[in-house]
C-alpha cells in the first residue's frame, strides 16, 4: 500500500509538470479561486479614480469551448462632488455569472470573451460623517468583457480580463441626474485552483496502471 502511494503521487507530480500538453479548458474542469479588482467609476461626478476590490472567482467548462464564469466581491467607489469638492464613496457587493467563449482551450494560454449579468448592492455615504449620500439599493447588472487565461499546469492558473459594467441605475453616487446610468469599468486578477475531473482522473489510473504492467 505505502509503494501505491508513493508512485501515485510521483505520477500525479509528473502529470502537473507536463500537464500543458493537455486539453486546459476541458468538459467538466472546476476551478475556484479568489479575484483582485481595480474599478474606473464613471457617474454624475468627474472626479474619476482607479478603485480596489476583491472577492471569489469560479469556472466551469461545460465543453471545451464554452463555459461559466462566477464572480463575487466588494468594492469602494470614490469620487468628489464637482461643485463643492465633498468626498464620498459608495460601498458595492456584486455577484455576477458569465458564458465564455474559449478560443484556445488545448493551450497553456487561452483568450475569451465573456458576457453575462447579476446584480448590484449599493450604498453612498458622505467620507467625513459616513452620513447617507442618498438611499442604499440593488439593482440587475449587465457586463461583458475579454480575458486570457494561463495555465501554470493542471491545477494552477492566472486569469487577466476587463469588462465594462451597466449598473442599470443613476444612483450609484447618491445623485440621481436623470440622464445616463452610472457605470464603471473593472479589470480583475485572478488566481484558481482546478479540481479533478473524470478525465484528469482516467489518465492518471491508466498512467499508474502502465507503470504497473512494466
Amino acid at each position: 500500500m505505502r509503494k501505491l502511494t508513493l508512485n501515485s503521487i510521483q505520477i500525479l507530480v509528473m502529470m502537473m509538470c507536463t500537464s500543458v500538453a493537455f486539453g486546459q479548458m476541458r468538459t467538466g474542469k472546476l476551478g475556484i479561486g479568489f479575484r483582485g479588482d481595480a474599478y474606473l467609476f464613471q457617474s454624475d461626478h468627474k472626479d474619476e479614480k482607479v478603485n480596489p476590490g476583491g472577492g471569489l472567482d469560479i469556472s466551469y467548462s461545460f465543453t471545451e469551448n464554452v463555459g461559466l464564469r462566477i464572480a463575487a466581491g466588494i468594492a469602494q467607489l470614490k469620487y468628489k462632488d464637482n461643485l463643492t469638492a465633498v468626498a464620498y464613496t459608495t460601498t458595492i457587493g456584486y455577484g455576477n455569472i458569465y458564458l465564455s467563449g474559449d478560443f484556445m482551450p488545448n493551450s497553456s494560454i487561452n483568450p475569451f470573451i465573456f458576457a453575462g449579468g447579476g446584480g448590484i448592492y449599493y450604498d453612498p455615504r458622505r467620507d467625513s460623517d459616513g452620513a447617507a449620500n442618498g438611499k442604499a439599493g440593488m439593482k440587475p447588472s449587465f457586463s461583458g468583457g475579454a480575458g486570457f487565461d494561463i495555465f501554470f499546469n493542471e491545477f494552477i492558473s492566472v486569469t487577466i480580463a476587463g469588462e465594462y459594467v451597466l449598473g442599470n441605475t443613476d444612483k450609484l453616487d447618491g445623485y440621481e441626474a436623470k440622464t445616463d446610468d452610472d457605470m464603471y469599468q473593472r479589470v480583475s486578477i485572478s488566481f484558481r485552483y482546478y479540481f479533478f475531473d473524470q478525465d484528469f482522473i482516467t489518465k492518471m489510473l491508466k498512467a499508474l496502471e502502465e507503470r504497473y504492467k512494466k
